[in-house]
């Protein structure tokens, strides 16, 4: 995935990420008492162990978004473990017929119940611009899918890596550290605004975090990149139609190309497209 689309996301994480009181607001209003200290391990090793770190803060993001999964939808029986059972998954769409999705718009769908009455309440809990986040992070085809590529071993080498330099007593930065720090700062970000949404009943907490405005748009989603697709065929249309329009002017007018009048009528066709969509 190109991360450089996510610049302004990276920036803030980065601020996030070399503020201590950022985590305690993190850790007092989102992270279960349980995981807290498992918390502070990842966030103190943000900097010298960007892999090792990435790998405790998605799992504690993941925990704490299905305990709030499980109570704005009202499953407490989800929160827990149960035999031949998965549990509620941050990713994971290709098994969606085998387990329950935090990010997917509905729930109960393992019965194929796909009406109004039993939407996601955690999309709107937690807003458009924290889902955007989210699903760009972890369960969009073009991004970085943080959790699958743990998961599933592609950065075993890189968490190797981490871990011999943490045996070595080594905090010196390590090569990939310009790919996973900004990760890590993704997922910093991604938990703040978890945070902030997660219990806005809590008086005197986090007002100022609260009130910090946050807005992200889906970079690596399919309508996004689909849209980016279009665009760019609606720029390279209108380049040719140029070309083709001082062909005609060459020929004085007598060309029978009428490529051009096609084009702008396509062009202008996908950018409605794009826009609708």
């Amino acid at each position: 995935a190109t991360l450089s689309l996510l610049g302004k996301e990276i920036e803030m994480g980065d601020t996030l990420r070399q503020d201590p009181q950022a985590f305690d607001f993190i850790s007092t209003r989102f992270i279960p008492t349980t995981h807290q200290p498992l918390f502070e391990l990842a966030a103190s090793w943000t900097n010298q162990y960007p892999t090792c770190a990435l790998a405790l803060l998605t799992v504690i993001l993941e925990h704490a978004l299905r305990r709030e999964w499980c109570r704005v939808n009202d499953r407490p029986q989800d929160s827990k473990a149960h035999p031949s059972k998965y549990y509620v998954t941050l990713d994971g769409h290709g098994q969606r017929n085998q387990h329950e999705l935090l990010l997917h718009p509905y729930v109960g769908q393992l019965d194929g119940c796909f009406d109004s009455k039993n939407c996601n309440a955690l999309v709107d809990h937690m807003g458009s611009s924290t889902m955007a986040l989210l699903s760009d992070l972890f369960c969009s085809a073009a991004g970085p899918n943080i959790r699958a590529a743990l998961g599933h071993g592609l950065w075993d080498h890189y968490l190797d890596k981490d871990l011999e330099r943490m045996a070595r007593e080594d905090s010196s930065h390590s090569i990939k550290d310009t790919t996973f720090q900004p990760m890590v700062s993704l997922v910093v970000l991604a938990l703040h605004q978890s945070a902030v949404h997660s219990d806005i009943s809590l008086n005197g907490l986090g007002e100022t975090q609260a009130a910090t405005a946050f807005c992200c748009e889906p970079k690596f989603s399919f309508a996004a990149v689909t849209r980016e697709l279009l665009e760019s065929a609606h720029s390279e249309l209108h380049d040719l139609s140029k070309v083709l329009e001082n062909c005609n002017s060459m020929s004085g007018g007598t060309s029978s190309i009428k490529l051009p009048n096609f084009t702008a009528v396509l062009f202008t066709s996908l950018w409605d497209i794009a826009n609708v969509h």
